[in-house]
């Protein structure tokens, strides 16, 4: 399928799921705030800098979080999610020896959302803290913490919701994001290379709205 194949599928998707015949019960979510939780994976596609070879791997990612119902438009909402990430990658040298990382967060991103309907939310913002858990280093048999070995990350992230309402205080559905890092994550005095994030997380989502 080609990329113009995927445009037009997901307009016809939008335009379906925004038909009022799909409007939640209730008539409008209740109340200005919601209460988010979250549970999924992660696809890890790392970019390397000056790396011979660098790719991702897949992980877990689960948390929580607090929207707010903006009161200058009722179709926008101010998220802040508490998640705990991992975003893993294998390195590969120039002779072809293959080490993995594994690397655990606790991530915070800080986003706008906007429902163009109730069954869509596209949000984007910023992670602006995500600290560093865990990391390990697994490479000819050997497994050893590094975690002094790397930064913490920051960077953009951005995504879209689509789901159901069972009631005017409940929600379900599937928040897709992409995360993007602008850190240099390696700790490893090197300005000339680098590892910079990059993941796609689905996420299955329960929102409960007060």
């Amino acid at each position: 399928m080609t990329f113009r194949a995927y445009i037009a599928v997901g307009l016809l998707a939008f335009v379906h799921l925004c038909n009022p015949v799909f409007a939640e019960p209730g008539g409008g979510r209740g109340g200005k705030l919601k209460l988010p939780i979250y549970g999924g994976f992660t696809f890890s596609h790392n970019r390397g800098i000056n790396k011979v070879d660098v790719s991702g791997h897949t992980g877990i990612a689960f948390g929580l979080g607090l929207d707010y119902k903006l009161m200058a438009n009722p179709n926008l909402w101010l998220g802040i999610d508490a998640l705990y990430i991992s975003k893993g990658y294998e390195s590969r040298d120039a002779n072809g020896n293959v080490t993995r990382y594994e690397l655990s967060y606790t991530e915070f991103p800080i986003q706008l959302k906007y429902a163009p309907c109730p069954q869509v939310i596209l949000h984007g913002g910023f992670f602006l803290a995500s600290f560093m858990v865990a990391a390990t280093r697994s490479g000819e048999g050997n497994s050893i913490e590094v975690k002094s070995g790397f930064n913490n990350d920051y960077g953009v992230t951005f995504g879209v919701w689509v789901g159901f309402y069972p009631n005017k205080n409940l929600s379900v559905g599937l928040d897709l994001r992409y995360d993007m890092g602008f850190a240099d994550i390696e700790k490893d005095n090197q300005p000339a290379d680098g590892v910079m994030s990059r993941a796609l997380v689905p996420l299955a989502n329960v929102n409960f709205h007060f």
